[in-house]
């Protein structure tokens, strides 16, 4: 298999090279051949191709070897350089060597080219490795060093037989609190020390150890750390120490308030299931104290006029219940003006305290506001009649904790029972108006006459059973219709109906008639009444309507009867007059009557008695006034 290399080679004699380049060949070389003559073609390839070795002739009409070599040096490339002439002397060849050609060798025996050749190609790539090595290596080092210096873990480096550091990083001088001059005075034992905890590192790897360890300060803190141990050398380690302080601090914190929690959390359940408020009120007393493991507690209640009243207590001495406290007063009155936790160390000695309070046995107390929405609705405090002294923060933000969960369930329970007490009085609001729609539907059904409750368009809300029963329809196809639907074609004056309807929608009660139509064709009459009113809080106008059929019928006959008597008296040989006695007036008087008394009717009944009576012959006034008296 040819081996292939790519060649620069410096030579004026084109059959020169290609001689060169055969006898390459011949040796087992596959060549990629570029040939320069000048410093300037030289520089050109150099800085565009991949070579592998340059070979040049010594002389060249406007170059040479030396001048050749001085411009390969320049390019900054490590690359075989070769002379091949046949035309120099042994010091010139030797001057050249000291210059930097790896190799001389004469044209006319070329049988060391190959071995020249491969030799220097290797050893080139020899130097190049090593270069990239040491640029590595260097690489690495600084990395190293900058991992070193700026890493947050604190990192040692120790003697492994003695302990004795040797070196540290400035984390470690934060980490133990001591300079890296101190540090390496000192021993690993002498700072940090193993801490047995509850749960180890996973398996270490075999390379290194993984410890938990903690160190204290010269100022007398103390930090927790994960020590990694990574052997370098048989002497020596790094000890790698990463600060889990914090962690450890937040797992503990985590723990703490998952305890915490949980406490709260069945408590909250028990409060929260219970509605009735008082039974509520008394958990919320019992259950705050043994929050705190203390034997006595209350809670105040914000009433109406501004007062604080105990509702309940928990183990007080006396009958204390339905006490009350101005705002301000005492240590509740002063929590639930200030809407503020306070505590006091011991309640016996304390100036401020209540007179009520005055004889009883308290010592520590720690006052909690109950608060909804900003707002304060009552105190809870909790009491201990053995231990003076504050409480600590962690039973403080319990307790605290807590009362914000018992004021929620109190005004939920307070909500509750006035929801209950609104449902109660809603449903019975709600019977009563199912009688009083009884009722009235009842009313409202009983009439006979048809009665429609209509809005200011004149739209049927509601009918009775009379106005079915009037026109034949059902329920449902007359309402949501108005007056048109229920009119006879052509009888009525529909813009004088739209015009009452508003009348009486603005006041004014309206009577008119009208002609229905009803389900079967047939049309009647019927009489109309509207009044404005209200309908279930609604603005409506009812209108009653009442079937006049019969009334017209009667007029009609009283009329056809009043005309056949009119025609028969007025027939009659006899003159017929028809007087009525309550109103002393004419009701009717034929031809033969007025031409007998030279008068009409109208006249007649505009005389006075007096004149009346002078028509009368004085012989015939007795018999008069005996006929009128009978």
């Amino acid at each position: 298999m040819c081996e292939q290399i790519n060649l620069l080679i410096v030579e004026d004699s084109e059959y020169d090279a290609l001689l060169l380049v055969h006898e390459l060949r011949k040796m087992g070389f596959e060549i990629t051949l570029q040939r320069v003559q000048t410093a300037q073609e030289m520089q050109a390839a150099l800085n565009i191709d991949n070579l592998d070795a340059v070979i040049s002739d010594y002389n060249l009409p406007v170059f040479s070897a030396p001048r050749a070599l001085e411009v390969l040096r320049k390019s900054g490339k490590d690359l075989p350089f070769i002379v091949v002439s046949g035309t120099i002397g042994e010091a010139t060849a030797v001057e050249i060597m000291r210059s930097g050609a790896h190799d001389f060798l004469m044209k006319g025996n070329l049988n060391r080219l190959a071995e020249v050749l491969r030799r220097e190609i290797r050893e080139a790539r020899g130097r190049e490795e090593s270069r990239r090595a040491e640029v590595a290596l260097r690489e690495s080092e600084q990395q190293l060093r900058l991992l070193f210096e700026q890493s947050s873990d604190a990192i040692f480096l120790i003697e492994k037989n003695s302990g004795r550091y040797l070196n540290a990083n400035l984390a470690a001088e934060k980490f133990t609190g001591r300079s890296v001059a101190e540090l390496i005075t000192m021993t690993d034992s002498a700072v940090i020390q193993p801490q047995p905890v509850e749960k180890q590192p996973a398996e270490p790897a075999e390379d290194h150890t993984v410890n938990v360890v903690t160190c204290l300060r010269p100022d007398g803190t103390i930090r927790v750390a994960q020590l990694t141990l990574l052997p370098i050398t048989d002497q020596r380690s790094f000890c790698v120490a990463h600060d889990v302080t914090e962690q450890i601090q937040a797992e503990n914190a985590l723990r703490h308030r998952a305890q915490e929690l949980e406490v709260l959390y069945r408590t909250s359940l028990e409060i929260n299931s219970q509605t009735e408020l008082l039974p509520l009120l008394q958990t919320i007393v019992e259950r705050s104290a043994n929050l705190l493991h203390a034997h006595m507690g209350g809670l105040y209640l914000v009433r109406p006029d501004n007062l604080l009243e105990l509702v309940v207590a928990h183990n007080l001495p006396g009958e204390f219940i339905g006490a009350t406290l101005r705002m301000g007063e005492g240590l509740s009155g002063m929590v639930a003006q200030s809407a503020q936790i306070m505590m006091v160390d011991d309640y016996s000695t304390w100036p401020n305290r209540s007179a009520l309070y005055e004889t009883t046995p308290f010592r520590r107390v720690l006052g909690l506001p109950m608060r909804v929405n900003g707002q304060v609705i009552g105190a809870i405090n909790i009491t201990d009649d053995e231990i003076s002294g504050p409480y600590s923060q962690e039973e403080i933000r319990l307790a605290s904790l807590f009362a914000d969960q018992a004021a929620i369930a109190v005004e939920n329970a307070r909500l509750l029972n006035a929801v209950q007490s609104e449902l109660s009085e809603r449903k019975q609001a709600e019977e009563t108006v199912r009688e009083s729609e009884k009722s009235y539907r009842g009313l409202f059904n009983s009439v006979s006459d048809a009665i429609y409750i209509q809005d200011a368009a004149g739209r049927f809300l509601d009918i009775n059973d009379g106005a079915i029963r009037m026109y034949g329809y059902s329920k449902t196809e007359i309402l949501g219709k108005n007056h048109e639907f229920l009119s006879a074609p052509g009888r009525n004056n529909l813009e004088a109906v739209a015009q009452a309807v508003k009348k009486a929608f603005a006041g004014e009660a309206q009577q008119f008639e009208f002609w229905g139509l009803r389900e079967n064709g047939e049309i009647f009459p019927k009489e109309i009444r509207a009044f404005p009113g209200t309908y279930f809080g609604q603005k409506v106008i009812i209108t009653l309507a009442h079937d006049i059929t019969d009334r017209k019928k009667a007029e009609e006959n009283l009329r056809s009867t009043q005309a056949f008597l009119d025609h028969v008296l007025k027939a009659v040989p006899l003159g017929i007059s028809v007087y009525n006695i309550q109103t002393s007036k004419l009701e009717f008087d034929n031809i033969i009557s007025a031409n007998l008394n030279e008068m009409g009717m109208d006249e007649f009944n505009a005389l006075t008695n007096s004149e009346r009576d002078a028509m009368i012959h004085p012989e015939d006034r007795q018999a008069f006034a005996n006929f009128f008296n009978d």
